[in-house]
C-alpha cells in the first residue's frame, strides 16, 4: 500500500531519499507489512501476558486481559449501533485507558480511526471532523473537550457523541476527590439525540463479528 501512494504522489513531493541499501535514516523500509492486523497486536498480548499491565492511567491499572475484553465490548457495541467497514470514528481523548480501548475496538469493528487532538480549538475540529465524516466521536466529559465534540454533533460532522467518564476511569480515592477539587472541569451531559454514555454502550459481553481485514490494505499500519 505504501508502494501504490508513493506512485500516486508528484515526484517533486516526495524527499530525496536514497533506499538503495533498504534502509532511512536506521529505519529498515525493507521490513515486510506484517500478516495480520494492526488491531491483533492487543489480542495476542493479551493471551500471553494476560495479567501484566497494559495501561496505568493515574495510579488505576488495567492489565491486557481486561483491555481486550474492553475492546471487544466496544466493537460489538459500534457494530450493534451500525458501524459498517470502513467507517470513520472520531477520538478526541488523552493519554488514557479510553483511548486504548476504543482505538483496538474501532479497528476490530472494521472501522477508521481519526484522532482528533484535544488541545485545538473548536473551529479546527468542526473542520477535521467535517472533512472526515464520522460515524461517531469520542470524548471526556471534561469542558475542555466535550463542547468542541457536541459542536461536530450538533453541525451534523458524525452521527453519534459516545461520552466517557472521567472520575469513572479513576481509582476509588480519586473518583471521590475529583468532584469535590476539580469539579469545575466536568462538563454539564448534554441531552442531544445521538448521544451515547460509555457505560450504556458496554453493557453487552457479546463479542463483535469478524471483519476481514487485509494487512496491505489497513491504514493502521501506516
Amino acid at each position: 500500500m505504501v508502494a501504490r501512494l508513493l506512485k500516486r504522489t508528484p515526484s517533486a513531493m516526495l524527499p530525496d531519499w536514497d533506499l538503495r541499501d533498504g534502509e532511512l535514516d536506521g529505519v529498515d523500509v525493507a521490513t515486510p507489512i506484517a500478516s495480520h492486523p494492526v488491531n491483533e497486536l492487543l489480542w495476542n498480548s493479551a493471551e500471553i501476558y494476560p495479567d501484566r499491565v497494559c495501561v496505568d492511567f493515574l495510579g488505576k491499572t488495567h492489565s491486557y486481559r481486561a483491555m481486550a475484553n474492553l475492546a471487544d465490548h466496544i466493537a460489538f457495541a459500534l457494530q450493534e449501533r451500525g458501524l459498517q467497514k470502513g467507517d470513520r470514528v472520531g477520538i478526541m481523548l488523552p493519554n488514557c485507558h479510553y483511548f486504548v480501548a476504543f482505538y483496538y475496538g474501532i479497528l476490530k469493528a472494521g472501522g477508521v480511526v481519526v484522532n482528533f487532538n484535544p488541545l485545538q480549538s473548536e473551529r479546527d475540529v468542526l473542520a477535521q471532523a467535517g472533512d472526515a465524516d464520522c460515524f461517531a466521536m469520542v470524548t471526556l466529559d471534561l469542558v475542555a473537550t466535550l463542547p468542541k465534540a457536541l459542536a461536530c454533533l450538533r453541525a451534523g460532522h458524525t452521527q453519534k457523541l459516545i461520552i466517557c467518564s472521567m472520575t469513572e476511569g479513576l481509582d476509588f480515592a480519586k473518583r471521590l476527590l475529583f468532584p469535590m477539587l476539580k469539579g469545575k472541569e466536568l462538563a454539564d451531559i448534554p441531552s442531544d439525540k445521538g448521544v451515547v454514555l460509555f457505560r450504556e454502550l458496554i453493557t453487552s459481553q457479546n463479542k463483535p463479528k469478524p471483519v476481514d481485514i487485509n494487512p496491505e490494505e489497513d491504514l493502521a499500519v501506516l
